[in-house]
């Protein structure tokens, strides 16, 4: 398929690639394990495993994440050049921002219509077209299809003259689903709620990893409607009884479950909202 299609969209765990590793983590996942030399094995022997010569990895840092900060950071990304030289691998890293999400959809269906509207629309805006362009951008530098300094808008003008878009349908279609499917195709979850701001102010802080357990507990990954929106990012202004998040399950006490998580876990915050109201014991 990579050959015919030059690109495929895979996932290690669900094409046995490197079986031993799909073990451990399925042990280390549940008792939120993740020790260096174990990830560092995990991330290059699936590169190693598919005959990978030369390979973009992101390293995403900042709070809810992995890695700490940009320090910390760079030393995985030493690590893993030097790892992957060693494997016959020419690594290069991305260290980029993670204390958010990229983009505004957690979940399968949210995430792949978010990603087909900007193909569909050519949006050269936004966090998730300007990470994914610039870390493109890195590996036709590193092949020579793009100069030097050249390469993220060499792969955003793919975006634009709409040949990402075809791409993107031609590897669809070679591994076996709809070429002609569109953004709006992809159905979401009937069950849903609308998390609103109790204040008028500027959003201050995203809790990530908040924001995965509320999807989780709304049936994502294994509901493909399931999931979460994300109206307001950091920065953005909002007003008093503006949407911040909205909730998406497709069984109802999937959604019940996913409001109660989110009254307590508080993952949008905005300046001059009450979190928590402490009293006298």
């Amino acid at each position: 398929m990579t050959e015919k299609a030059g690109g495929v969209i895979v996932w290690g765990g669900a094409t046995n690639i490197v079986p031993a590793d799909d073990i451990l983590i399925s042990c280390e996942y549940p008792l939120k394990i993740n020790g260096r030399g174990k990830m560092l094995a995990s991330i290059i022997a699936k590169k190693a495993a598919v005959g990978s010569d030369t390979c973009v990895i992101d390293i995403p840092i900042g709070p809810g994440t992995k890695i700490a900060d940009e320090t910390e950071g760079k030393i995985l990304a030493g690590q893993l050049i030097d790892l992957g030289k060693r494997m016959g691998i020419n690594v290069e890293c991305a260290v980029t921002y993670g204390g958010a999400p990229v983009g505004r959809n957690i979940g399968v269906n949210l995430e792949v219509s978010e990603a087909l509207h900007i193909l569909e629309k050519k949006d050269g805006f936004g966090s998730l077209v300007q990470k994914s362009c610039d870390i493109a951008g890195i590996a036709l530098e590193m092949t020579g299809k793009a100069a030097a300094g050249k390469g993220a808008e060499a792969a955003m003008s793919q975006i634009r003259n709409g040949k990402a878009l075809d791409k993107m349908r031609e590897i669809i279609e070679i591994q076996g689903g709809d070429p002609k499917v569109k953004a709006d195709d992809l159905s979401f979850g009937p069950f849903t709620y609308d998390v609103v701001s109790s204040a008028e102010g500027i959003v201050v802080s995203v809790k990530n990893r908040a924001l995965i357990d509320i999807a989780r507990v709304a049936g994502s990954p294994t509901d493909h409607g399931a999931g979460l929106t994300i109206h307001k990012k950091p920065g953005e202004t909002v007003k008093k009884g503006e949407i911040l998040l909205t909730i998406y399950a497709e069984k109802e006490w999937r959604l019940s479950e996913a409001i109660d998580l989110c009254r307590t876990t508080h993952p949008i915050a905005v300046s001059g909202m009450l979190l928590s109201r402490i009293g006298p014991k």
